[in-house]
């Protein structure tokens, strides 16, 4: 089960780190647009949907 649990967790890292999850930008080419658009609401509920295990994982730190 520790295996399991340790495997389904780097899977869903691996996902996020992925450049085709859409968290990637260059912050020193990044547009005003982009930083304007940026949301900490969005990314912890895209976070939530995308990565249950590391949002439970995150969660268990506070």
């Amino acid at each position: 089960m520790h295996q399991s649990f340790k495997q389904k967790l780097a899977t869903e890292i691996t996902l996020l780190a992925n450049k085709a999850s859409g968290w990637h930008f260059s912050a020193v080419h990044a547009s005003a647009e982009q930083f304007e658009n940026f949301s900490m609401v969005d990314m912890a509920c895209c976070l939530e949907t995308k990565a249950p295990l590391v949002w439970d994982v995150i969660g268990h730190l506070c």
